[in-house]
């Protein structure tokens, strides 16, 4: 695959960086406790889900790798040297290990986005969001940007996150008026 295309981040469900701080804590919490972990969920290789009880929560791979990475920390230096297992599945213990997977998720992605801009193309599934969303996201600077490209309807809330929006065609009334609404409360 082309170094270029590589660099844009392609999300389940766009998640930005401060999103991330928020969801990603829990995923590391249910991974500790011994959630099963589905690669390839539903054939897709960028797709890894998190089985915990009756629900499954997807995943890009990107994402993944940073919930296993602090999760595998978490249990190592924490779990294991102060022998929390009996405990793991307490509320106390819980609460604590979920704040210290908020602290180490929040340290590790303002590391990684120290100055830059938050970016998110919203496309069609056709071929013109491809040639008009994807392909000019790919060429742009990955040092500079996190760039999100979405295919599904996206919430005020979620797009608040963003420094720049670009928007090929609107998937429904609902987003036109998130947009407006987004529009005008910004330029105020």
């Amino acid at each position: 695959m082309n170094e270029k295309f590589a660099k844009v981040r392609k999300h389940i469900m766009p998640i930005s960086p401060e999103r991330k701080k928020q969801i990603l804590p829990y995923a590391v919490l249910k991974v500790i406790t011994g959630a099963e972990i589905i690669q390839k969920y539903q054939n897709k290789e960028e797709v890894v889900a998190i089985k915990w009880n009756d629900s499954i929560d997807p995943f890009h791979v990107e994402d993944f790798t940073l919930i296993k990475m602090i999760a595998d920390r978490i249990w190592k230096e924490q779990v294991q040297e102060r022998n929390l297992v009996p405990s793991l599945y307490s509320l106390p213990t819980s609460l604590e290990l979920l704040a210290l997977a908020q602290n180490m998720i929040g340290k590790v992605l303002d590391h990684m986005n120290d100055g830059k801009k938050n970016l998110i193309y919203i496309k069609d599934r056709s071929g013109c969001g491809y040639w008009r969303m994807y392909l000019p996201a790919c060429y742009m600077d990955g040092s500079k940007y996190n760039i999100d490209i979405a295919e599904t309807e996206v919430s005020y809330n979620m797009l608040m996150d963003y420094d720049v929006i670009f928007v090929q065609r609107l998937h429904s009334w609902a987003e036109f008026y998130t947009l407006d609404r987004l529009k005008r409360n910004v330029l105020l």
